[in-house]
């Protein structure tokens, strides 16, 4: 048979589905995340970027936050746990950035670094980043924006499955998963599993980072019944464990020693719903959701001690925490329309989060004429609590054939507290019973969407989002290496955000641009109290941040090939009283450049990408602004890696695929966050095949 290169749709088919997240669209997909309803993308009225289900598996040995690092505006956040590496969106730390899973919140009630991303990576059939506030519909923490996590749908087929095996060189580690869905008759199905077991992290020259591995399994279900051809009824569980080691690479002195075990982070979640479609001349659906959803924790920090003094513990303190949280919620939700000219979306949302916590520790010192002494420190915290309602509406008016305007608004109820808290030792933790706290919140959003011709949209738009403060900051008192008292005086934090942007999607040009201005007020961060021995620190609402920048992505297909950009170009200050700072550790510029490659051989359809991500120099001031990283020696320097990535797929069907990515070629020795570095140079290869 004659061997020959040839462009076919099939080829350019498969390099968009493996493509590396350039945030570069080939055709006009519907998201759902932006109006909590499907729509186009050229109507959405937000930034919103999607990732497409293969590109997170080719990422997914470490967890999707790595898909999603080339989106612009978002950036990975690793507090030394590269297994539960957090997303910020355009400068908001991971706590003002909501993760979703098919649109529920998964909220961590008890922790500064934001909700893990704990989902099962092989089961998605796209990720949607919606950079801006987002809690006009999605409530509190999406400050920054929102991540959902969208999974996968049942195959047209009555039986299809997938299966898959990963190596992935930065850890050493191997991932297995399979997934099976189908239709027949009037019921939907869709069964997936996974499993992975990561080795410690290497770093430059391939040096191994001892206390960074990690293991994960998953599982989920997902079944559908169409009683008639206008109502639905399902149900979804989801299952998730992982396991992982801490640890850093920085040189202050507090952090350098210091590890941690998470001999367990679990999720699991079942859910009801159902759908009713077609219901008169105005209502087009009512869907309903219930759902229940725990999170499991257990935390072992060892911190070490850096005392001369002859009576100090010798060996570092070890800290066992336990966390248990249950939240029980739902959704109602109405999409109506009122002639050609009003689309309203309106619904009603409820959760109720529990929180308990145990912390255990023995101490072993000498004391001055008593000699050897262990002090067995207990304390837990019990019945906490976080009840949430709201009311959300949002409209979109078309004004004309080419111009809607869209306006809503949120109306949030939130109340905390209802719990106690007991220690033997309340020089750590005193005995407490806070009361409650009671918060409510509006925040609305308008925009216009223009769009001239069926490939151009031109956006503005006005939202508000705000964040709650979570348990642990209104209540609680944790110790690990420094005391931190909850303040139930706390407010929320809140947000304005302001942005114009720009979309094309041609068949030689694709194009999304975004210019963004927010200014977000009453930053809940730590402040000490008192001196010496007294000392501790406290959450109070003391920050100011302003952020603006240019969010840039663009393709242009030339032939067989396809280059490629994403660019970010961002601002951001923070105030503290009269003190004011841009060096908050964001880089002033950072993204991906490239070209891709396809093409047909021999009937195998080929891919091939060559770029680089890069990113300007960090700069912490966290001297002079509280709150603003862990550590005082953590600038950031700036970066340039190269990298490869290939793929193949083959088969009567291309069923057979795999893809090989060759990163850090260069082996650049670099951090994008605060408290570790990035792998060396390695290689990941994933194997997979549908029938």
């Amino acid at each position: 048979m004659r061997t020959s290169l040839k462009i076919s749709a099939l080829a350019a088919a498969v390099a968009s589905v493996q493509a590396m997240a350039a945030d570069v669209l080939t055709a006009d997909p519907l998201v759902v995340s932006a109006s909590r309803s499907a729509q186009r993308l050229l109507d959405a009225d937000s930034s919103v970027s999607t990732v497409q289900g293969p590109d997170v598996a080719k990422e997914a040995p470490t967890g999707i936050a790595a898909a999603l690092r080339d989106v612009p505006g978002i950036r990975i956040i690793d507090d030394g746990t590269p297994l539960f590496r957090r997303v910020s969106i355009r400068g908001e730390e991971p706590g003002r950035t909501l993760f979703a899973v098919d649109g529920d919140r998964v909220s961590d009630q008890k922790t500064m670094s934001g909700a893990p991303l704990l989902v099962n990576p092989y089961f998605i059939d796209r990720i949607e980043v919606v950079r801006g506030p987002a809690s006009l519909l999605y409530g509190s923490d999406a400050m920054g924006g929102m991540v959902n996590a969208i999974t996968k749908q049942a195959s047209k087929k009555p039986f299809a499955a997938e299966a898959g095996a990963t190596f992935d060189g930065s850890h050493e580690g191997i991932t297995l998963y399979a997934n099976a869905s189908g239709t027949v008759g009037r019921f939907r199905y869709a069964l997936g599993g996974f499993g992975s077991d990561l080795g410690d992290m290497y770093l430059k020259g391939h040096e191994r980072l001892d206390s960074t591995s990690g293991h994960s399994k998953g599982a989920n279900a997902d079944f559908k019944f169409d009683p008639t051809a206008d109502s639905t009824i399902g149900y979804k569980y989801e299952f998730i464990d992982s396991a992982a080691r801490t640890a850093t690479t920085v040189s202050d002195e507090s952090y350098r020693d210091f590890t941690a075990h998470i001999p367990q982070w679990k999720r699991i979640k079942h859910s009801l719903s159902g759908e009713l479609r077609n219901l008169g001349s105005f209502v087009d659906k009512i869907s309903i959701e219930a759902y229940s959803q725990g999170m499991d924790k257990e935390f072992v920090p060892a911190i070490p001690i850096h005392s001369a003094s002859p009576y100090a513990p010798k060996s570092p303190l070890v800290f066992d925490i336990q966390n248990e949280q249950k939240t029980v919620g739902g959704t109602l939700q109405a999409d109506m329309h009122f002639g050609d000219l009003i689309d309203l979306t309106a619904g009603y949302d409820v959760s109720y989060t529990t929180l308990d916590s145990d912390t255990a520790s023995d101490i072993s010192m000498t004391l001055p004429r008593v000699g050897p002494y262990t002090l067995n420190y207990r304390a837990t915290d019990r019945d906490y609590y976080s009840r949430q309602n709201a009311l959300f509406a949002l409209m979109h008016a078309h004004l004309t054939d080419t111009l809607t305007l869209s306006a809503g608004t949120r109306w949030n109820r939130i109340v905390d507290g209802g719990g106690c808290t007991r220690s033997n030792y309340q020089a750590y933790t005193p005995d407490s019973n806070p009361g409650s706290s009671t918060f409510t919140r509006t925040v609305g959003s308008a925009s216009l969407v223009w769009q001239p011709n069926s490939r151009t949209a031109f956006r503005a738009s006005w939202s508000q989002g705000f964040r709650a403060p979570s348990i642990q900051e209104l209540f609680l008192t944790t110790t690990e290496l420094e005391t931190q008292r909850g303040n139930s005086a706390l407010k929320p934090e809140k947000t304005n955000n302001y942005e114009i942007g720009f979309r094309y999607m041609g068949d030689v040009l694709t194009a999304d641009a975004a210019l963004f201005y927010s200014h977000a007020d009453d930053y809940i961060a730590s402040k000490a109290v008192g001196s010496g021995r007294s000392l501790y620190y406290t959450y109070q609402n003391i920050n100011e941040a302003e952020t603006y920048g240019l969010e840039l992505s663009l393709a242009v297909k030339a032939g067989f090939a396809e280059p490629y950009a994403s660019l970010t170009l961002m601002n951001r200050e923070f105030k503290t009283g009269r003190t004011v700072t841009t060096d908050t550790g964001t880089p002033k510029f950072s993204g991906r450049a490239g070209a891709r490659l396809s093409g047909e051989m021999s009937g195998v359809a080929l891919g091939a990408d060559f770029f680089a991500r890069f990113a300007s120099k960090g700069i912490y001031d966290d001297k002079r602004m509280p709150g603003t990283s862990y550590v005082q020696d953590n600038d950031l320097a700036g970066y340039v890696t190269a990298n490869m990535a290939f793929t193949a797929a083959f088969g009567s069907e291309q069923q057979y695929k795999v893809s090989l990515n060759l990163e850090n070629l260069l082996d650049a020795r670099y951090r994008t966050s605060a408290l570790i570095e990035e792998p060396g140079r390695f290689a990941s290869i994933t194997a997979s095949a549908s029938f």
